[in-house]
């Protein structure tokens, strides 16, 4: 789990989503749980992004090598 987690935060930029119409941001709150045992978030909005041209690249590049190596599975 800790590497796919890391993969994301080299990738990717996680903020506060911005509502597009009014410019608001929304907060995230931290005790937004689901009631009982099996305790899991509530949905929420957040906005993701990219860090640079060259992560897109690189993932790009990432995704086109698995699916080559993946072709002999079909």
């Amino acid at each position: 789990m800790w590497r796919i987690a890391a993969k994301l935060l080299w990738a990717f930029e996680f903020s506060e989503y911005v509502d597009p119409r009014t410019g608001a941001k929304t907060a995230l709150d931290p005790d937004a749980y689901n009631p009982g045992i099996l305790q899991a978030p509530l949905p929420f909005k957040i906005a993701i992004k990219p860090r640079s041209e060259k992560h897109i690249e690189c993932i790009n590049h990432e995704m086109s090598d698995a699916l080559n190596f993946l072709k002999q599975y079909s």
